[in-house]
């Protein structure tokens, strides 16, 4: 089911269950193919806000709201093919072996399931926290696939 997201400016958090809340941190916006980080909420490192925006339909593409905003920005993306495959910060408009745009549905009253969009080939994968990265796995339902997408103030 489609979250009905509104653009705007977020911070991403994943949590619950017993797990110590975690962030999405982009330690350097302008880094092309660094991993995206997860840090402990409340910890040195604060969580990064990211601009949300929907691309038709059930796409969002997900970017550093600190970052520049132009054609090949560093976006929130994914390598098809690379094993484990991980968030990581990849040109927009890099082409069909990376995924850029992300479907984000509602899996409870405060929190979202994201995964690649199905026109992707990988639509069965969705975001999971492990450690401090976040890679794709299968869906399971696990605490570490709800993400809680909270506007920022501006």
């Amino acid at each position: 089911m489609s979250s009905g997201l509104p653009n705007g400016i977020y911070g991403i958090f994943c949590g619950g269950d017993g797990r110590e809340e975690m962030a999405v941190h982009i330690p350097s916006p302008g880094v092309i193919g660094k991993p995206v980080e997860l840090v402990p909420v409340g910890g040195q490192l604060r969580p990064s806000p990211i601009r949300v925006e929907n691309h038709g339909g059930d796409a969002y593409q997900l970017t550093p709201a600190e970052g520049p905003r132009m054609p090949g920005m560093p976006c929130l993306a994914a390598q098809k093919e690379a094993m484990p495959p991980m968030i990581l910060l990849l040109p927009t408009g890099t082409g069909m072996d990376d995924i850029t745009e992300w479907a984000i549905d509602r899996s409870g009253p405060d929190t979202f399931l994201i995964h690649p969009t199905p026109r992707s080939g990988r639509g069965e994968l969705c975001w999971t926290a492990m450690d401090n990265k976040i890679q794709l796995k299968g869906q399971t339902g696990e605490p570490a696939q709800q993400w809680r997408i909270v506007p920022l103030n501006d």
